[in-house]
């Protein structure tokens, strides 16, 4: 992301294994990106109806709903 944006891209991390996600949730913050995350699919579907978001990084197996 460029130091002239005028806000931070939220993304979106989708990923039932706690320590992906909070490796992921730590090297994106760092970079200035606004995180949302989901443990499992379906919460990840509701964040992502309720937000704008600029990007969506999933794993594909997950509870209650895949990452697909």
């Amino acid at each position: 992301m460029t130091k002239t944006s005028l806000k931070p891209r939220r993304v979106l991390i989708a990923d039932d294994n706690e320590k992906v996600l909070s490796l992921l949730v730590e090297l994106l913050e760092q970079e200035g990106y606004e995180i949302l995350r989901a443990q499992d699919g379906g919460t990840a579907l509701k964040l992502a109806l309720a937000n704008e978001l600029d990007v969506v990084v999933s794993d594909v197996v997950m509870p209650v709903l895949d990452g697909i």
